[in-house]
């Protein structure tokens, strides 16, 4: 299992990103737990139209952002145990949210979406910490830029000199990311947060088996 794991950390974490990005847009009025910048967007839409109370919610996940990188980052670099911890510590956050929107199906989903919103971070901090996990697996649109001036300069090779860009890997990403988004929308619609244990068991699985 091991030798399986590490390998596909990567594209594994990009579905995890996607789907509970998805599980969070359309459970807690079109929040990004992932992309944490789209919410600023959706804020200006909802000024625009009237804010609810649920919208200040998209402000709100900016700090819990960047409460989760520094942490994530003290227990890398605190913990015997590297980056399975960190991914431990980010299983924990999904199972936890999971499991109480399930016990709980008519809770206020608010919070519940801050706890995802942490563990989003933690895994944005997880590719700064740990180089070998390689692309990010949460922001497919800086690795598509990359993906596609890669494929560029292979069709029209660049000048001697010219700084080469990195693209392994990212297309995979790119996939898995979309089809976490897709089991999502149909997960959430029917389990709401719940839901999320899915994603839960999978950063798991990273956590108990990934090399260091």
């Amino acid at each position: 299992m091991r030798h399986l794991i590490t390998p596909c950390s990567g594209v594994v974490l990009a579905f995890v990103a996607g789907y509970v990005d998805a599980a969070t847009f359309l459970q807690v009025s079109e929040l990004f737990s992932a992309q944490i910048t789209g919410n600023f967007v959706v804020f200006a839409i909802a000024l625009a139209h009237g804010v609810k109370s649920v919208d200040w919610l998209k402000l709100i996940a900016l700090p819990v952002f960047f409460v989760g990188v520094p942490l994530a980052t003290l227990i890398y670099d605190r913990s015997r145990h590297k980056i399975r911890i960190v991914f431990a510590f980010e299983a924990a956050l999904l199972t936890g949210a999971g499991s109480f929107a399930l016990l709980h199906p008519h809770a206020d989903d608010g919070w519940l979406a801050m706890m995802l919103v942490l563990a989003m971070a933690i895994q944005h901090a997880a590719h700064q910490v740990e180089p070998s996990l390689g692309a990010t697996s949460a922001v497919m649109t800086t690795n598509a830029a990359k993906l596609f001036v890669a494929l560029w300069r292979k069709l029209t090779p660049p000048p001697p000199g010219v700084t080469s860009v990195k693209a392994e890997g990212i297309a995979a990403r790119m996939l898995f990311f979309a089809l976490g988004c897709v089991i999502s929308a149909f997960a959430t619609h029917d389990f709401g947060l719940a839901s999320v244990i899915l994603p839960a068991l999978l950063v798991a699985l990273i956590a108990a088996f990934r090399e260091q």
